[in-house]
């Protein structure tokens, strides 16, 4: 199977045909496919054959160093036989960077989305639904590390392209806008959050409805920058 599954065995060390892992029982290796190296396993609880992708297993239980090590792993095969353009390779590098995220290295994650977000844009353009998830996570990352100002600017930038693609009112615009608004509010700057969530409003309520979670975070967030409440919903972005 190649450089891709090298790593792979480590973990793989004793699976072989009848191992099981997370209710599954391993069959046969079938390939490294884009992602990560597969298996044809037994899905004990349905009782039916599926395709068990080992990364995204080891990601599902937690443990993101060895989900990172084993896409990069695959990152690194791909880049070599494909090049950096290629959509497997830029599946591969996404979900290293993903991993990166999920343990807590955000400015090495913000790092890799960025490298990745120059091949999506070459590759698929900028307005590509890809393109603008790996741009979002970009802004994300900057967020969690504390960066209002710089997330803030990346959610604006991105924001237009948003509307240009999905729509003004599609679950994802919304939550770039409610981001901006909480990374505006995060910097003390209540009159321009204010005004944010006060033009957001109207689309929540025609989106959502006026008793959604997300709808009543953002006037909870009117309220509370003029002083009526304590402290604002939790509530971190519109829901779909």
């Amino acid at each position: 199977m190649g450089g891709e599954g090298s790593r792979a065995a480590r973990f793989l060390v004793g699976l072989s045909a009848g191992s099981r892992i997370a209710g599954y029982r391993l069959e046969e290796q079938i390939g490294e496919g884009g992602m990560a190296v597969v298996f044809r396993a037994r899905d004990e609880r349905l009782q039916r054959q599926v395709a068990l992708n080992i990364a995204q297993q080891m990601a599902a239980r937690g443990n993101h160093a060895g989900a990172e090590e084993e896409f990069r792993a695959v990152f690194t095969a791909r880049l070599r036989k494909l090049g950096p353009d290629h959509h497997d390779t830029l599946i591969a590098r996404f979900n290293v960077a993903q991993q990166m995220a999920a343990r807590g290295n955000h400015a090495r994650a913000e790092e890799e989305f960025r490298g990745l977000l120059t091949g999506l844009r070459r590759r698929l353009g900028p307005n590509h639904p890809d393109t603008l998830a790996t741009w979002f996570s970009i802004a994300q990352q900057q967020a969690a590390r504390g960066d209002d100002a710089g997330a803030e600017k990346e959610f604006r930038y991105m924001l237009p392209h948003l509307r240009s693609r999905l729509g003004p009112d599609h679950p994802v615009t919304l939550i770039a806008w409610f981001s901006i608004a909480q990374q505006v509010a995060g910097r003390g700057d209540d009159a321009g959050a204010e005004k944010d969530f006060q033009d957001m409003l109207p689309h929540l309520r025609s989106r959502l409805g006026p008793d959604h979670p997300n709808t009543r975070a953002a006037t909870e967030w009117i309220k509370y920058i003029h002083g009526k409440t304590g402290v604002p919903s939790p509530v971190p972005r519109p829901r779909g």
